[in-house]
């Protein structure tokens, strides 16, 4: 069992989902301290949504164009580590803002860096799962990483650090992490993982052939229902949590810390 476990399979999942939950915990920490902020810098509520769904934005954008060229060119481990530095520092610079301007300008840019580390992750995944166990891993990678670090621990350790440090060092602390694990993925990531060995006809289908596919159709319609929904959630729950059911800001992480973890069970 132990030889089992002890496999380069299993340690590149560990990884990778570690990896991925540090860029869920610095794209939610601004939720989290979003009730530090709004009384800090004045924010409204248009504000407020424009800092949720302007990362989002340059994340979806980021993800299509920055995963193609390192697909293209051959440049998977030099774009995935560099984007998890810049995430990583996207988020220490949170801390400078003082102004909406200044602070938007580092979600765009964190959304920028953020975009392609989980298409590129689902691709060494892929190329290193045995043929019987990539839905796990898939699945695995997409629910524990995420949930464990940036829905069920972010909230509570953040809110404890802005509580006691103040919300700036609650944003540099979050940023430290990813660049630790830059550099442990930089030293772990195999070149066959990485890298085509080998060159092979492109069998790639447009987008108009992959949308003659139901279930794509289906797929892309209640993703956009679901994210919408979910962005939603994230940009607002901790003010309406305070305005409406009087809830302190230092009692907020461990109400969304709550929610991460049945998300995690179920």
């Amino acid at each position: 069992m132990k030889n089992k476990l002890n496999t380069y399979e299993n340690k590149l999942l560990v990884l990778m989902s570690i990896t991925f939950g540090l860029v869920f915990v610095d794209r939610m920490a601004l939720t989290y301290l979003s009730p530090y902020l709004i009384k800090d810098l004045g924010l409204n509520n248009a504000q407020l949504g424009m800092l949720v769904s302007g990362l989002s934005l340059t994340w979806a954008i980021s993800g299509y164009i920055s995963t193609s060229w390192a697909e293209k060119h051959n440049k998977k481990k030099l774009v995935f580590v560099g984007a998890v530095i810049l995430f990583s520092l996207s988020s220490i610079s949170s801390a400078l803002a003082t102004t909406f301007t200044i602070l938007l300008i580092t979600r765009l840019l964190m959304g920028l860096s953020e975009g392609p580390t989980l298409p590129l992750i689902q691709s060494f995944i892929a190329k290193e799962s045995s043929k019987n166990r990539i839905g796990f891993n898939m699945g695995f990678l997409q629910s524990f990483g995420s949930t464990l670090f940036g829905f069920m621990l972010a909230p509570v350790l953040l809110v404890l650090l802005a509580e006691k440090f103040g919300w700036r060092s609650a944003f540099l602390i979050a940023g430290i992490p990813g660049i630790i694990m830059a550099f442990v993925n930089w030293k772990f990531l195999r070149k066959s993982t990485v890298e085509n060995t080998q060159k092979s006809e492109d069998k790639s289908l447009s987008f108009k052939e992959l949308l003659k596919y139901r279930n794509m159709r289906i797929g892309i319609l209640i993703s956009c229902c679901m994210m919408t929904w979910l962005n939603c959630n994230i940009a607002f729950l901790p003010k309406y949590f305070i305005e409406k059911q009087h809830i302190t800001e230092g009692e907020i992480g461990a109400i969304m810390g709550l929610m991460g973890l049945s998300s995690l069970l179920s």
